[in-house]
């Protein structure tokens, strides 16, 4: 059977190019994510508060400096699966590109991330962030990792500003904006906290 360079070049220009989209996406999940029930997904997505009982915490993971060998940068995702850490209690695994959502009772809290698999005498490296949650309350984190080479703390957990748009945060479809969470987001639960802190 004949067949033209021309055809050629297009068949294999067919197979090649989703390979090269595979490659430049997010790697592979580090762990198999626990996916939220319906309910507190949608919950979730919209950025509602939970009963006035808890607090609901939404961890998304987060952002670096990246940099483009041109001497320039911007912030983008890192894609780093991080160990989610809840009074030094580890309380799951967070992939790139995924929110974690969970509820706590009102109180005094600290959050730290490290990277997955480095263990939790690697929390010395992680900067927490303590918080007072009140019920009824939402706070949004993300898993911020410092790349600079001076850094002594290179993980850190900072609160997500609710009025500046992120790539987690998408405004809703027409009409009024209303931050929520974006579609390629999956909403998970932790898969390890214990039912003594997380409700």
């Amino acid at each position: 059977m004949h067949c033209s360079l021309t055809a050629l070049g297009k068949i294999l220009a067919a197979i090649a190019a989703p390979l090269l989209i595979a490659a430049c996406g997010p790697p592979a999940k580090s762990v198999q994510p626990v996916q939220a029930d319906a309910t507190l997904t949608q919950a979730a997505t919209l950025l509602q508060p939970p009963p006035p009982d808890r607090a609901r915490v939404i961890i998304f993971s987060g952002d670096n400096w990246r940099y483009t060998g041109t001497g320039g940068s911007y912030i983008g995702p890192h894609y780093k699966a991080g160990d989610i850490y809840v009074n030094d209690t580890k309380i799951g695994t967070l992939n790139g590109l995924e929110a974690m959502v969970f509820d706590l009772a009102p109180g005094q809290y600290s959050f730290r991330w490290i990277e997955y698999k480095q263990g939790a005498d690697s929390l010395s490296k992680a900067e927490p962030n303590v918080r007072n949650l009140n019920g009824g309350g939402l706070l949004l984190l993300s898993t911020w990792y410092d790349n600079d080479l001076f850094v002594d703390k290179r993980y850190k957990i900072p609160q997500v500003n609710r009025d500046v748009r992120n790539y987690n945060l998408a405004p809703k479809d027409g009409g009024q904006v209303q931050l929520r969470i974006a579609k390629d987001i999956m909403v998970v639960r932790p898969s390890d906290c214990p039912p003594s802190l997380c409700l």
